[in-house]
């Protein structure tokens, strides 16, 4: 191979191996991701369903303005 070929190969090949690398290697779903995604979404409906912590406010009554 030439020089001038060489450096073409290596300018196309760097960034086709970035762009796999950067998906994941085709998006493999293991029982170990699974699992942790589930418990990411209990713990998300958990939270969800817990009653708010700040109090109440009172019922805002109209005041009429003071002359």
């Amino acid at each position: 191979m030439t020089r001038t070929t060489r450096a073409g190969v290596l300018l196309l090949a760097l960034p086709l191996s970035t762009i796999l690398a950067g998906c994941g290697g085709g998006g493999e779903d293991t029982a170990d991701r699974r699992a942790l995604e589930r418990e990411a979404m209990e713990r998300d409906l958990d939270l969800a369903l817990q009653p708010d912590s700040a109090p109440l406010q009172p019922e805002l009554a109209d005041v009429p303005l003071a002359e």
